[in-house]
């Protein structure tokens, strides 16, 4: 259709496919009430990265929209990125066992992210609304290989049915990777001895850093982080932009 032949050539420009005539981005709760005028159908997404377009080095680049339906990039293997800036999502975009060099997530709303065991160059999720619902976790990374960088500077994350963040075994990072971005994370769940954040076994190489992050569990601890191990710096401290304390409040139990 038209849509995704306008997309395919974004794509390959490097330009990005914008739904909005907006010069800054609009504030979240704007974007929580997209509708049908600016709706993109998912399955438009993945038919042209499993199509293997050859795109710019810039990816492809959504701006504005409501991705309408399940973006099912779950196995995929794709050499271009994929960047979404402003949108909102229905569903929350599966990516297990996906392969892109990198996937960006900066302030949109969305109900989750599920990239378990995904391999991903650049993982950033950044000033971004998410509320979930679910028993697997909000952002699902259990698994995941995030070669470079993991950035959720300035995320809300809730999850009333179980974690927040779930990262068991998750592995970051390379000789010359930064690690995890986590400053200004606000996190709240509901996921008893899970943790609102859970890194049990993960692997950073560089810094893990909570700079002025807020995590809270109603029902256990807020942070779980058992046989973890960062080869830099790990920092719960104020936010040098903010000046927010780091503060993690969990239940007893």
């Amino acid at each position: 259709g038209g849509i995704t032949d306008e997309l395919m050539k974004c794509a390959k420009k490097g330009k990005p496919l914008n739904y909005s005539r907006a010069r800054t981005v609009p504030g979240l709760d704007e974007i929580a009430a997209f509708g049908g005028h600016r709706a993109l159908d998912a399955s438009d997404l993945r038919d042209i990265l499993a199509g293997g377009v050859h795109g710019d080095p810039r990816g492809v680049q959504i701006r504005g929209a409501y991705i309408r339906g399940l973006l099912d990039l779950d196995g995929i293997r794709s050499t271009i990125g994929l960047r979404f800036t402003g949108c909102r999502f229905d569903q929350s975009p599966g990516l297990r066992d996906a392969v892109l060099p990198w996937l960006h997530f900066d302030g949109c709303v969305l109900p989750g992210i599920a990239a378990s065991r995904a391999q991903i160059g650049t993982l950033r999720v950044t000033g971004c609304r998410i509320e979930g619902n679910s028993r697997d976790g909000a952002v699902q990374l259990g698994g995941a290989h995030i070669r470079h960088e993991l950035d959720m500077r300035d995320t809300s994350i809730t999850n009333d049915g179980g974690t927040a963040l779930a990262g068991a075994a998750l592995n970051v990072g390379d000789a010359a990777g930064t690690g995890v971005l986590l400053d200004g994370l606000s996190a709240a769940s509901r996921a008893g001895r899970s943790g609102t954040v859970h890194l049990a076994g993960a692997r950073i190489s560089g810094s893990l850093v909570l700079r002025g992050a807020w995590l809270t569990n109603a029902t256990g601890p807020a942070l779980v982080g058992d046989g973890i191990r960062v080869s830099g710096d790990t920092r719960l401290a104020r936010s040098p932009a903010s000046g927010t304390e780091f503060q993690a409040t969990g239940a007893a139990g």
